[in-house]
């Protein structure tokens, strides 16, 4: 199978196989499909050219044998899965939030929003799609730091000295008939509270 089969042939089967589900919580895995090929799924950048539709054949030709779905896992991001199946189809399930979060040595863990003080000493979720961090105390331009995967940052400032507990940040103000509370939710990772002592 080449490359250009797996975009023009198998890739008009696949669209027209394709099943999307569109859920707004975690999707629960199917504890019956497998995967193919975990080891070179972990980084793309080095796949050779015909990486893709071999990964493809082999978890269509894996899923025949079984009966069962099998993954190809070339294909995994944060949103969505795509499974080779018994009858030589694909299924693409999808999310509109994130399901998973790719660690920096190229595997893949669940999304855990819980706050947590990291090495550098600032509050940030355990694992989350974006690097979305706050600050640990005291005053300063960078009570949040969001930043992505090209090294753009944007942060927010607030001047008065901040206090955490797990889960909500709570942050002293001085800044009096402000409103006390209010939620951000965060895209893709759930509300956070932040309550303003004023």
């Amino acid at each position: 199978m080449s490359m250009s089969m797996w975009r023009h042939g198998v890739g008009k089967t696949f669209m027209a196989a394709v099943a999307v589900a569109v859920v707004g919580g975690v999707l629960p895995s199917s504890a019956s499909a497998h995967a193919v090929a975990a080891g070179a799924a972990t980084s793309p950048a080095a796949q050779a050219s015909d990486a893709v539709p071999a990964q493809a054949e082999a978890a269509s030709t894996l899923a025949a044998q079984t009966g069962e779905p099998v993954e190809v896992l070339f294909e995994r991001t944060e949103y969505s899965e795509v499974f080779a199946q018994p009858d030589g189809s694909f299924k693409l399930t999808q999310s509109t939030a994130p399901q998973r979060v790719r660690a920096s040595d190229g595997s893949w863990k669940p999304v855990d929003v819980t706050l947590a003080k990291r090495a550098d000493g600032r509050i940030a979720p355990k694992a989350a799609v974006v690097d979305l961090s706050f600050s640990g105390k005291g005053a300063g331009g960078d009570l949040i730091r969001i930043g992505d995967r090209n090294s753009h940052t944007l942060t927010l400032g607030w001047d008065p000295q901040a206090r955490h507990r797990v889960g909500p940040g709570r942050h002293r103000g001085d800044c009096k008939g402000f409103p006390a509370n209010r939620q951000d939710p965060v895209p893709g990772q759930g509300p956070y509270t932040v309550a303003l002592d004023l």
